[in-house]
């Protein structure tokens, strides 16, 4: 079976990236101008626009990647995601790596701890958020939590289903419950985000 991967469509996510790709149309089309103008006269004050806008760029199409980085990744005999960026007491999401034939059971829990289940550093904004995460109980009883927040619904469905679903092509079929099953467990989101 080929590797698959599902990023991060969330509304609200997608909500707050759109203005960052508006954003960015007028400074591509800024940059040559800016650039023109100091190849055809260069002096120290001509160069501070083009790196200006340059810079700008460069911080729109950083903040694009970091929310798109958290990705799930199902390959032959593994389920991973990949590490947010950020220091390792602010972080929210540690690479994680699990084999299918290694899981007993799927669920999803709310937290506002990490994905190894250990507080996140009080003055950072995402220490007081609920995050909702994918676990996955190992057979040596070691829960493994994968941050599926800012996924929708019907992703998240697509991605339980997948995983039940390869659990099963490797020999495993110690899940017994559908997608559907395991999201309405959780009961409804409380949280505004």
């Amino acid at each position: 079976m080929r590797n698959r991967r599902y990023f991060q469509l969330h509304p609200i996510l997608l909500a707050l990236c759109l203005p960052l790709l508006t954003m960015l149309t007028p400074f591509v089309v800024i940059f040559p101008e800016t650039l023109m103008d100091y190849i055809q006269e260069p002096s120290p004050d001509n160069i501070k626009y083009p790196i200006g806008v340059l810079g700008i760029i460069v911080l729109i199409c950083w903040f694009f990647l970091v929310f798109e980085h958290l990705h799930f990744t199902f390959r032959d005999d593994t389920i991973s995601m990949t590490d947010d960026w950020l220091g390792k007491n602010e972080k929210v999401q540690f690479k994680t790596v699990v084999r299918y034939d290694d899981i007993v059971d799927i669920s999803l829990v709310r937290s506002t701890n990490n994905s190894h289940n250990k507080r996140i550093r009080a003055n950072q904004p995402q220490s007081s958020l609920t995050k909702l995460y994918l676990q996955l109980t190992t057979r040596s009883g070691k829960k493994e939590w994968m941050y599926i927040k800012y996924f929708t619904k019907r992703q998240q469905i697509k991605i339980i289903t997948e995983l039940i679903q390869r659990m099963e092509r490797v020999g495993n079929f110690t899940v017994f419950k559908t997608a559907q099953d395991i999201i309405n467990e959780l009961g409804p989101d409380q949280s505004i985000w």
